[in-house]
């Protein structure tokens, strides 16, 4: 088995860093595009802050944030942050009972559009879709991606504005 390797702290800033600024290029890139479709790009792209095996996961870059400023005020920040990634990865807003799968919140319907038909073709998760009102997926897609995003910005802002992230970009 090949080992995986994992960035350390200051290279996990960096990775994130890059991969946000290719999120912003790439979302003005799709400007124009229908909005589902906008939106649902926007969500793939940022699938990769929200999920726990990626290095990138906000949860694994605030860490590495406060362990890099641990003698900083701006830890308090970076803590206030970390505690509200939850709030953003499953926004939940509501829970529901849904073709007889439970949905704790509106990220659950997020997943179930993205799993089923833009990344892995979860056959169970597309006939559930299949039998549900679109309008509901929608607007679970609409406002996933707003409030997703608007945390995954203010996350790099605050870290921008407090770290030097053209040191972290260079990858060893």
């Amino acid at each position: 088995m090949t080992e995986t390797y994992k960035p350390n702290d200051k290279e996990r800033i960096g990775i994130f860093s890059s991969c946000i600024e290719d999120y912003l290029l790439l979302k003005e890139a799709i400007e124009g595009v229908d909005e589902i479709f906008n939106i649902s790009i926007r969500l793939i792209l940022m699938r990769k802050f929200y999920a726990p095996n990626d290095d990138v996961e906000i949860k694994k870059v605030l860490r590495s944030f406060m362990k890099l400023k641990e003698d900083s005020d701006c830890v308090d920040g970076a803590r206030e942050m970390l505690r509200e990634f939850d709030k953003y990865k499953k926004l939940p807003y509501i829970s529901f009972e849904y073709y007889g799968q439970r949905m704790k919140g509106l990220g659950s319907l997020v997943d179930e559009v993205l799993y089923s038909t833009f990344l892995h073709g979860d056959v169970e998760r597309l006939i559930r879709i299949s039998r549900g009102p679109e309008g509901i997926y929608n607007a679970a897609m609409k406002i996933g991606a707003k409030d997703r995003e608007k945390y995954l910005l203010e996350v790099y802002d605050y870290i921008k504005s407090n770290i030097d992230l053209e040191d972290c970009q260079k990858i060893r």
